[in-house]
């Protein structure tokens, strides 16, 4: 797959040139910011256990899904999930590839998110205390704004994105980012972490069954919590 290395190769951040461009944004902001569903729209983006709002630490608008919703949600939705998804599942195996580690066999629901003037997400890490994940994604969909680059505040790396990129990285402390605020326009992007398995995420989900599975418990089977799901080769995704 066509890729770049940023900064140090030993440092594991790839950037994976795929065509999920313009046309994802549009579909996203077509549906999403008119949708009357309760929950397949634009909600302010939440954080923690108990999934709530922190704007000084993470402001924007997004909608987490997964294929726990497959069957159930609009065909548009339905066609952008397919596809983002499917492209994903082919950067992150050709990613495991490349470091020589263990396929990825947990991909939990993707996080369509939307950062208009001014929003940002604080820097993090998708790995720690309330969240389990080995490789972290990073997906952009447009390029008409200004400022919202990614930052690895920990090695002094900044990337402003093409549309179409998907960023792949190590998922723990050493790789704090910051998506900085946007200056002007408006990001569409897709944030997706990965695992070896699902064992720790159904741990998660038992102590907040919400917190990851972007859907109520009660509504879904208890092993499609989290949007995990068995994530197939390379030859299986063709």
């Amino acid at each position: 797959m066509n890729h770049e290395i940023v900064g140090d190769q030993r440092f594991g951040i790839v950037v994976y040139k795929t065509d999920l461009k313009q046309d994802i944004s549009t579909s996203l902001e077509n549906y999403l910011s008119f949708s009357t569903h309760t929950y397949f729209r634009w909600n302010p983006a939440t954080v923690g256990y108990f999934a709530t709002p922190n704007p000084d630490y993470r402001k924007c608008m997004d909608c987490k899904i997964g294929e726990q919703h497959l069957g159930n949600m609009p065909i548009p939705l339905e066609q952008v999930y397919v596809k983002v998804s499917k492209t994903l599942k082919q950067c992150v195996y050709d990613y495991t590839k490349k470091q020589n580690i263990h396929q990825m066999e947990y991909m939990e629901a993707i996080n369509f998110v939307r950062y208009e003037t001014g929003e940002h997400f604080a820097p993090h890490n998708d790995h720690g205390y309330t969240y389990v994940s080995t490789i972290s994604t990073v997906t952009y969909f447009n390029d008409e704004y200004s400022g919202g680059e990614l930052f690895f505040s920990k090695l002094g790396i900044t990337i402003k994105p093409m549309p179409g990129d998907v960023v792949v990285f190590p998922s723990n402390y050493i790789y704090t980012h910051a998506s900085l605020p946007v200056k002007s326009g408006t990001k569409y992007a897709a944030v997706t972490m990965f695992d070896y398995t699902d064992k720790w995420h159904k741990f998660h989900a038992a102590k907040d069954p919400n917190s990851n599975s972007g859907a109520n418990a009660k509504d879904i089977p208890q092993d499609a919590l989290c949007g995990g799901f068995e994530v197939k080769t390379n030859e299986q995704n063709k």
